[in-house]
């Protein structure tokens, strides 16, 4: 291999991570945009306010069957389930679903849940009033919490959509379990420096 070629093949392997970054930060708003195209990561859900729902606005003449699946990721130790059962509401009402999660380490967790609503083409007829999702919950060794979920199914959900799931899973997003170990590693290294 000559010197020129040798340069060449340097400068392409050395453009193969500047690539690779710049397709990882592109895939950000890729997925943004993919999310918002189809509900996934519960894109498109409105959040409103319990005043603004028009009692009146409720239509009575058909029900839609709700479903409610938990679960957690990877190794998070943690039980989610929902407490409300399959149910059937009709458009325009308030509707209510309660789900608890349990932390069943001996370790403070703090976790996030994240949703995703199908058919993807109901997340943007779903308004929360209230929910759990997206916000940090902290449990401590053992602590168990109950959670609400609020919501109202638009009247113009298309009269072809005839049951709605909402999934909703939990990922641990510190990594203080790892911060704890790694702080009674230097601890014990710092205790045994000052022994010798």
């Amino acid at each position: 291999m000559s010197a020129n070629q040798g340069k060449k093949m340097a400068l392409k392997l050395a453009l193969i991570p500047v690539a690779m970054f710049g397709f990882g930060y592109a895939l950000v708003p890729l997925y943004d945009v993919f999310c918002d195209l189809t509900g996934l990561g519960g894109r498109g859900v409105q959040q409103t306010t319990a005043d603004q729902i028009d009692p009146a606005g409720v239509d009575r003449s058909r029900q839609i069957k709700m479903e409610y699946l938990t679960s957690t990721n990877g190794d998070l130790p943690w039980a989610f389930k929902s407490l409300t059962g399959t149910t059937r509401i009709h458009p325009g009402a308030l509707n209510e679903a309660h789900f608890v999660v349990e932390n069943t380490s001996d370790e403070t967790i703090v976790g996030r849940a994240i949703y995703n609503v199908s058919p993807a083409e109901a997340s943007i007829y779903l308004s929360k009033t209230e929910c759990f999702c997206y916000t940090e919950q902290t449990l401590e060794p053992g602590e168990k919490l109950e959670m609400p979920m609020r919501f109202v199914i638009d009247t113009e959900l298309p009269r072809k959509i005839k049951g709605v799931t909402l999934s909703y899973t939990f990922f641990e997003t510190s990594d203080s379990r790892g911060d704890k170990a790694a702080k009674k590693t230097d601890d014990e290294h710092a205790e045994a420096g000052s022994r010798s």
